[in-house]
């Protein structure tokens, strides 16, 4: 028996806010414009660092504080492909547009604070339980959880 009452959404889709649930076509078509929009942007910047994208994130990009010793085309592709498609957002979701450095926004803190518990998961946790298949190390990403959505909608956070 269910006790969710129409229009007020459930766990996933609605968010438990009375919007009406989107379809998955309509969900798809969200995530291929966003995805867009990140990979033009990638682009963009890919074409502003052209010739340094094989030094140090850091050295490349101002207030690096996740991944400063990666490549800066890696981070990039990071950004895009780990936090971007893991979260289901858009670069201007976490930064403000034409200036990446910023930390006006708060999710962009909370993706930071995000991203060290990935970290600590992954190099403290994870380790315990031995190899993963084919003797790879164990690993989750953004999208471990989040599914490519919001957290309110996928995961539990307490």
């Amino acid at each position: 028996m269910s006790y969710a009452l129409q229009g007020q959404g459930g766990a996933r889709g609605g968010g438990g806010q009375g919007a009406p649930q989107s379809t998955p076509e309509q969900r798809a078509a969200r995530r291929d414009s966003i995805a867009a929009v990140r990979a033009a942007t990638v682009q963009e910047v890919m074409a502003q660092i052209a010739g340094r994208e094989n030094q140090p994130a850091s050295d490349v990009f101002r207030n690096v504080q996740a991944w400063k010793t990666i490549p800066a085309g890696e981070f990039l592709k990071n950004m895009d492909e780990v936090v971007g498609r893991g979260l289901g957002r858009g670069c201007n979701d976490c930064h403000v547009a034409n200036d990446w450095a910023s930390d006006t926004l708060p999710r962009k803190q909370t993706a930071r604070t995000m991203m060290g518990i990935v970290s600590d998961i992954n190099t403290t946790l994870l380790p315990r339980l031995g190899p993963g298949p084919g003797g790879r190390p164990r690993a989750i990403q953004c999208i471990t959880c989040h599914r490519g959505g919001m957290a309110s909608r996928n995961a539990i956070i307490p």
